[in-house]
């Protein structure tokens, strides 16, 4: 291209770069503008293209500092010093901010007089913001733009009669004004009004059928009403209204997101990042949801980009630190939490991780300093109580490690917490005050399904099967489609030889078919209750499917002796003995060739 024959030119490099800012590709505009910033020190757009590619990356100390060198050049720009007044703002240095934005209306900034308005409104300085907007008024008095904003500044100072009335005075002016028709909305959705709230939006949509904020704006009205179908399907419309556009892609995605659907947020994340490569909450949801299908190598490389991306992101290193101890790297973890908590120290999720591997590595003194420095920062945070719990735990002081634990759960009353108390009090030898703790939480927390999973666990390794079955059926309940939970309850009803373990091995083999874990466990199930006949075309399906799964293959050698076909029931288990490899029914399975040999 132009540029690889002429990297020296500084007019190429401004050039691509407003084109990389306006396409949201942010990195690639600040590597252009680095040689021109050498080059061209002094040059008053090189500068703002900079202070800009720096203040869309999130980087306000660089912006600040690139908007004052090109205030120098260019005084008078009211782009250059709008900008210096928002990243002034961001740093907390409002007096300064605001004289930079008043600068830049004085100077014919047709933008500055929003941002002004609007950092009045961030610095509580509501009756000055509502001057400014009164003189917008007198400029622009048929702008909806001028009136959403007064309703803003009035809603600010708690006038909620006259900001409904400057935003109804917008919508007037413009129908299908979707900022005025969304504060009205909120509004109406206050009022306990969703029916009014929707219309609001309809009314956009008979005018402008393919209006995408308008139908996403549907589907967060229909989320909020629990309404998750409906929700869907109003994106899903966004989606075809802009099939390239980055919003109805990541509302997809935290639509998912927000009810555990991983695998599909990881596809409706990686849709939306070709719209905007560098969006830093999507590349958060892609690289958690990852982690938690155990796609631990992608979710590192997620969050590699998004740290590098965002270096100066405390979250972005928390959530490497997370990809990087799935992967094992703990000392790295180790670093990244370092460099998040320099950034952020009240940090309280790093603070905790952090003390999590050293206690992982057996440095119990520096979690305990850890505390220390918690209780420092957050006093009025549980988490150093949790840490001093967890390195109790650690040295197996199991009494001091239940102090902590209630003294955490008296100040912040979590379900995380509970679990941690829980497990102090059984180790302590208090399981019946631990059972009595998390009875009462679940009956004041019915539908709290970590919980009951929690002590579902909790009673399976103390073998008491009918506990663990009251909660595992009232989780199928919420959940009648996991199949982890059809796994586990089934499970727990073969230990308490409760026929019922067949009936959901059924049900799970309707919703996944095809998975062999599910064929094997029903084939097992087949095979107890005496259809051996069904059983062997089952378990001849899986070992297709999982050529390599021991378990399955030993099952079928049981269901071929049960239906007389003793030479392959003997030929699948030389096969499977032949190895060396050890699995759960290897004696059994040994045994069984032996009988069928004799």
């Amino acid at each position: 291209d132009a540029l690889s024959r002429d990297p020296g030119s500084v007019y190429l490099r401004k050039f691509l770069a407003a084109t990389l800012l306006k396409s949201r590709k942010v990195r690639l505009a600040i590597e252009v503008l680095e040689p021109a910033l050498k080059s061209a020190p002094n040059d008053p757009v090189v500068l703002a293209l900079a202070a800009e590619a720096s203040f869309d990356s999130n980087d306000m100390p660089r912006a600040r500092k690139y908007f004052e060198l090109a205030a120098k050049q260019k005084p008078q720009d009211p782009r250059i010093r709008t900008g210096l007044g928002l990243t002034r703002m961001a740093a907390g240095d409002s007096d300064r901010a605001l004289a930079d934005l008043e600068a830049a209306v004085d100077l014919g900034g047709g933008a500055a007089e929003v941002f002004l308005v609007t950092s009045l409104v961030s610095a509580k300085q509501y009756d000055r913001a509502l001057e400014a907007v009164t003189r917008l008024e007198e400029k622009r008095p048929n702008d909806p733009v001028t009136f959403n904003l007064k309703g803003a500044v009035l809603m600010s100072k708690g006038d909620v009669g006259g900001a409904r009335k400057a935003f109804e005075q917008a919508v007037q002016l413009k129908p299908a004004q979707f900022a005025a028709a969304a504060n009205l909305a909120q509004l109406d959705f206050r009022a306990n009004d969703a029916t009014a709230a929707r219309k609001r939006f309809e009314t956009i949509l008979a005018s402008d059928k393919d209006n995408a904020p308008a139908m996403l704006a549907l589907a967060d009205l229909a989320t909020a009403t629990g309404n998750r179908d409906q929700a869907m399907a109003w994106i899903e419309r966004a989606k075809l209204a802009q099939p390239n556009s980055f919003a109805p892609s990541m509302a997809l995605t935290r639509q998912y997101f927000s009810v555990g659907d991983y695998a599909n947020a990881v596809t409706a994340a990686a849709v939306a990042l070709k719209a905007e490569p560098e969006n830093a909450q999507a590349l958060n949801m892609l690289g958690y949801s990852q982690l938690r299908l155990g796609k631990n190598s992608d979710a590192l490389l997620t969050y590699v980009r998004l740290a590098s991306r965002y270096p100066k992101s405390a979250e972005a290193l928390y959530g490497l630190s997370s990809a990087q101890s799935a992967n094992g790297s703990f000392a790295a973890a180790q670093l990244s939490l370092r460099r998040a908590l320099g950034l952020r120290p009240k940090f309280p999720e790093a603070i905790y991780a952090l003390a999590a591997l050293q206690l992982r590595s057996g440095k119990i003194a520096d979690a305990r300093k850890l505390v220390g420095d918690a209780q420092k920062l957050l006093p009025g945070s549980a988490v150093g109580l949790v840490i001093a719990g967890d390195a109790a735990m650690a040295e197996k002081r199991n009494e001091q490690a239940v102090r902590a634990y209630e003294a955490a759960f008296a100040m912040d009353r979590t379900d995380a917490i509970l679990m941690k108390l829980h497990g102090a009090l059984r180790a302590a030898g208090k399981t019946a005050a631990a059972d009595a703790l998390a009875a009462d939480w679940l009956a004041k927390h019915p539908d709290d399904v970590p919980m009951r999973y929690f002590v579902a666990d909790a009673a399976i390794r103390g073998e008491n099967f009918p506990l663990a079955a009251e909660q595992y059926e009232y989780a199928l309940r919420k959940q009648p489609d996991k199949l982890a939970l059809l796994h586990n309850l089934g499970w727990v009803y073969e230990r308490m030889k409760d026929p019922r373990a067949l009936k959901l091995a059924e049900k799970a083999y309707e919703i996944a078919p095809t998975s062999p874990g599910v064929m094997h466990d029903l084939g097992r199930l087949l095979i107890e209750s005496g259809n051996a006949q069904r059983a062997v075309k089952l378990l001849e399906q899986a070992r297709v499917l999982a050529p390599e799964a021991q378990l399955i293959r030993y099952q079928l050698a049981k269901g071929y002796a049960m239906t007389g076909d003793n030479a392959a029931a003997r030929l699948e288990l030389e096969q499977l003995l032949r190895g060396q490899s050890e699995f759960a029914g290897r004696t059994e399975a040994a045994e069984l060739l032996k009988k069928l040999r004799n």
